[in-house]
C-alpha cells in the first residue's frame, strides 16, 4: 500500500502524551537531535496563568543530521527543599510513572519549505542553528511548538 497521501492527515499543532498511545517512550528507539531546552520553571503556589508568556523564542544547535519527527517534552517537579525530585524524562522514568503521566509528543514539520497540501519533513544537518518556538493558548494551559531553520551568520 502507498499511503503518502496520509501524511496531509498528520496532526502538526497538537501536543500528546504517550500514555494516550498506550506506548513507553523509553521503549522506543529514538535520537536526540538538539540538547534539552527548559522553557518553563514555574512555582505552582504562586504562578499565575498571566504570569507566563503568550509565546517564546530560543535557538538550539542540531547534534545530528537527520530529520527532527517530534518535539518532546518531559517535566521534572521538586519538593520545598528540593532534596526530593521527580522526573519524566526517559532516560530516568519508571513503568508507573510512564503509565501515570508518561512524556508529551507534538510531531512537526517544515513550515518553512511546505506548499500547504501536506506536512515537510523537518531536515537537519549537524551543527545548524534551528529556532524553537513555543506558543501558549490565552489561558495558558495548551501549548504549541513550531521549529524554523534560521539563515546561516554573514561570513560562514
Amino acid at each position: 500500500l502507498d499511503l503518502r497521501h496520509l501524511n496531509a492527515l498528520q496532526d502538526t499543532a497538537t501536543v500528546v502524551f504517550t500514555k494516550q498511545y498506550g506506548f513507553r517512550f523509553s521503549t522506543v528507539p529514538h535520537t536526540a537531535m538538539a540538547p534539552p531546552l527548559r522553557f518553563l520553571d514555574i512555582d505552582f503556589e504562586t504562578a499565575e496563568p498571566e504570569d507566563l508568556p503568550e509565546q517564546q523564542r530560543f535557538v538550539v544547535e542540531a547534534q545530528h543530521s537527520g530529520t527532527i519527527h517530534a518535539v518532546m517534552l518531559t517535566w521534572e517537579t521538586f519538593g520545598h527543599d528540593k532534596s526530593l525530585r521527580m522526573s519524566t524524562d526517559p532516560r530516568e522514568t519508571t513503568f508507573q510513572r510512564d503509565m501515570q503521566w508518561g512524556q508529551a509528543l507534538q510531531l512537526v514539520e517544515d513550515l518553512q519549505a511546505t506548499d500547504g497540501t501536506q506536512p515537510v519533513p523537518f531536515r537537519v544537518e549537524k551543527g545548524e542553528k534551528i529556532a524553537v518556538i513555543v506558543r501558549y493558548a490565552e489561558d495558558r494551559v495548551v501549548l504549541q511548538f513550531a521549529l524554523e531553520h534560521l539563515p546561516e551568520a554573514v561570513g560562514n
